[in-house]
């Protein structure tokens, strides 16, 4: 994976806290991006992840059972309502987004970087190609309720479409509790210092990324504990469905000018990538998420 340097890869990671604001035990679901190795504050590697306005995307199915197939028509239709893309899903033949349904982990790769990486199963590395699976979800089972199902299928879906994690616009600017969120991080995931800098607390350059103002109510925001911010206001309970903003942002991502028409491959390349949040929303998106 050190090898490559145009590809972003999303892995959800989740823990269990008590939201004091509920007082409910959930899990705590972290999208965790593996980087190429560089420098990942200057975004080059958020590039080239839009796909062509009016796309027809080709999604095919590698494993899962029929009903949560299901699931996922359903509930990855609600971006189409709001983009200018369309998801057909495809019974054989090639695909632009191949879905996994392993046990383990929920992620998803940026945009059209499914055109050219996908996991190699046998050892969960990325690989060159398109053999294997470009998102993944890891959790599905009778016992998550429907709002679960909902909730990471609309996540791992906007990260197909190129959205990043909403904690990490440019302007979300949260009053983290530094030392507590490392310790977390270091006693539940072995992160060192490094690792949560990079996927917690670093925001996106604002010359580089898509973005509107900060938006709490997001679905590619997950949650945030009220221990682990300074002002009990920053802290974030569970988003279930697209925001306004959400619906608002990806619209001017992928206006609705150009007709939805079948997608050729050398059609995707060369677009800048997208992010949701902060002042511009438009610029390098990408999103992630979540456990029942």
């Amino acid at each position: 994976m050190k090898n490559f340097t145009s590809w972003s890869f999303v892995l959800c990671i989740f823990h269990l806290f008590t939201l004091s604001s509920c007082g409910n035990e959930k899990q705590l679901e972290i999208c965790t991006e593996i980087l190429p190795v560089r420098d990942p504050s200057k975004g080059t590697v958020l590039r080239n992840t839009k796909w062509r306005e009016g796309s027809i995307i080709k999604v095919g199915f590698i494993n899962g059972e029929e009903v949560y197939r299901q699931k996922v028509r359903l509930y990855a239709a609600e971006w189409e309502k709001h983009a200018n893309i369309k998801f057909a899903f495809v019974n054989n033949g090639p695909a632009d987004i191949r879905v996994s349904m392993n046990p383990g982990s929920s992620w998803s790769y940026h945009g059209n970087e499914s055109l050219r990486f996908s996991q190699n199963m046998n050892t969960g590395e990325t690989v060159a190609g398109t053999n294997g699976p470009s998102m993944n979800f890891g959790w599905f089972e009778p016992s998550l309720s429907e709002v679960g199902f909902r909730r990471v299928i609309l996540h791992e879906f906007g990260h197909s479409l190129g959205l990043i994690h909403e904690h990490q616009n440019p302007t979300a600017g949260i009053d983290w509790n530094k030392p507590k969120v490392r310790a977390y991080y270091r006693d539940k995931n072995g992160w060192d210092e490094a690792k949560t800098e990079l996927n917690i607390f670093k925001r996106y350059d604002a010359n580089l990324t898509q973005f509107t103002s900060y938006d709490r109510a997001s679905i590619m925001h997950y949650s945030i504990p009220v221990d682990h911010v300074n002002n009990p206001a920053h802290a974030v309970a569970w988003n279930t469905t697209l925001s306004d903003t959400d619906k608002s942002f990806i619209a001017f991502v992928y206006p609705r000018t150009p007709p939805i028409r079948e997608r050729e491959h050398s059609s995707h390349h060369g677009h800048q990538g997208i992010g949701t949040g902060g002042g511009n929303r438009g610029g390098d998106i990408m999103r992630e998420e979540n456990k029942k």
